[in-house]
């Protein structure tokens, strides 16, 4: 068994560096390129590597689905949260749109009675009233100007990560997450075509932008992939704290690649949201 945990562990630490490089990727290009074209680049070289792995897993019944409505706010929530975690990537920087991102436990224990019907205790409670005052370290509503389309992507990705997760556990007890993940991904990338040809953006460019934007793709496949390999051969209970150290990478990566700036504030605030919701998947699990 210890194998199989060595394994999961090292899909999860492959997982959260893959992360962090698409979101450096993501950033670089932003100055120059369309989000919304980041995005369809992302879903269209995403979905070989999954087709392969689908078909070699399920053959003929590849997109076969039994709970398509869940499928459909999964799909739904799923791009919607991609969509405003790019959004947030060049308007925040790196380090306070992963920080915020650690609000998705504590976004899922506030909906966790509502839509799972799970009982959230005193404790549980305590862990979201604690996550709730870090984000307020962070943002620093005291301070004028503190309030931009940033924050509001950079809140809105969280919520929709919850509400994508809470749909893949209903998902999970009748449906193939291999299907599950093709479908969603062909959905966000007829969604972003049909944006980007709305809107006229450019979607060709020069070989080294080109090579960027399918290598940001190509990689996020390959994290999908590391993703579901974690889950399948490593508890929960596990995992959990080895995805907090997407926070320390993205204040190294931040700082020394892009010059972004913390105060101390935004520590505190970081320390307090990162182990309330530790704290909090911790209960749910």
């Amino acid at each position: 068994m210890a194998h199989n945990y060595n394994l999961g562990i090292f899909a999860a630490l492959l997982e959260i560096f893959l992360s962090i490089t698409i979101a450096i990727l993501a950033k670089l290009l932003a100055s120059d390129v369309s989000v919304f074209v980041i995005l369809l680049y992302r879903y269209l070289f995403c979905l070989p590597l999954l087709i392969f792995i689908g078909l070699f897993q399920r053959g003929r019944c590849l997109l076969l689905i039994d709970n398509w409505f869940i499928l459909t706010a999964r799909t739904t929530f799923g791009i919607l949260g991609l969509a405003t975690w790019f959004l947030a990537l060049p308007l925040l920087g790196i380090i306070k749109t992963t920080v915020l991102a650690q609000l998705m436990a504590i976004f899922i224990a506030i909906l966790a009675p509502v839509l799972l019907k799970e009982k959230i205790g005193i404790r549980g409670w305590t862990a979201i009233a604690f996550g709730l005052l870090g984000t307020l370290f962070i943002l620093r509503p005291d301070l004028r100007g503190w309030w931009s389309y940033g924050i509001f992507f950079g809140l809105l990705t969280p919520l929709f990560a919850a509400l994508m997760n809470i749909s893949l556990r209903k998902l999970g007890d009748t449906d193939w997450p291999i299907t599950t993940a093709i479908w969603y991904n062909s959905a966000g990338l007829i969604v972003f075509c049909l944006i980007c040809y709305s809107q006229k953006y450019r979607i060709l460019f020069n070989f080294d932008t080109s090579l960027t934007l399918v290598s940001v793709g190509l990689i996020a496949s390959f994290q999908q992939f590391s993703l579901a390999i974690s889950r399948a051969k490593t508890p929960a209970v596990i995992l959990a704290p080895l995805s907090y150290l997407m926070v320390p990478l993205s204040i190294i990566f931040g700082i020394f690649i892009f010059q972004e700036q913390i105060d101390l504030f935004f520590l505190i605030g970081s320390i307090i949201v990162v182990v309330s919701a530790f704290y909090t998947v911790r209960n749910i699990n």
